[in-house]
This record gives structure tokens, sequence and C-alpha cells, in this order.
């Protein structure tokens, strides 16, 4: 697999973790650093 695509993944893995226990904010702060 594209190691893009892995970290994709992997990221929207941990990211719908986040919404579950959280909130969406969280889970999307981390782009903005890209």
């Amino acid at each position: 697999m594209n190691y893009v695509v892995n970290v994709v993944m992997v990221y929207v893995d941990w990211c719908q973790n986040m919404v579950n226990h959280l909130s969406l904010s969280t889970c999307q702060k981390p782009l903005l650093k890209f």
C-alpha cells in the first residue's frame, strides 16, 4: 500500500476515535499543520 494512503487511513481511523470520545474539533486541529 502507498505510504501516504496508509498514513491517511491511520489518521482517519484515529480521527473517528476522537470524534467518538471527544469532539470533531479535536480531530481537525492537526489538519491545520498541513
